[in-house]
């Protein structure tokens, strides 16, 4: 995951604690986007009226990194990428670095094999098809 993260004091700090909002976000949806704020604002609350920013950071830096599990469905299977019974028992997975699209790493083997051998057995109607039918899609680079 990666976010912008804006602190923004008051004059009145450190008296009043700052206020924290998410200004860019990858890999983050809603949901968690707003249990990251309320955990960040909450801790802000608790350590007010002292002096904060450094803890802050560091604070969103460490449940960041306890939040740093894919959310939702491998886009080529459909199936979870982490199910809610056993989010300790996570399948591989990989994470496209320049979009942050997550997928089973089963899945995304597959695919590359299967891209792969469509190039060698020149199948142009196929990759003409392909081209069109993901036209629009994310136009991702892929490096193993």
């Amino acid at each position: 995951v990666e976010i912008v993260l804006e602190v923004h004091a008051t004059p009145q700090y450190p008296k009043e604690p700052p206020s924290v909002a998410i200004v860019d976000c990858k890999g983050l949806d809603q949901h968690r986007q707003k249990h990251l704020l309320n955990h960040i604002q909450t801790k802000a609350n608790e350590l007010s009226p002292g002096l904060m920013l450094v803890a802050l950071c560091e604070e969103a830096v460490e449940k960041l990194s306890d939040m740093n599990h894919p959310d939702g469905d491998c886009p080529l299977c459909l199936f979870p990428l982490v199910t809610e019974e056993h989010q300790s028992e996570t399948l591989p997975f990989m994470k496209l670095m320049s979009c942050f699209h997550c997928f089973h790493s089963e899945c995304i083997i597959r695919w590359w094999n299967w891209l792969e051998s469509s190039k060698q057995t020149g199948s142009s109607k196929s990759d003409n098809a392909t081209a069109r039918r993901n036209r629009g899609m994310c136009n991702c680079k892929v490096a193993f």
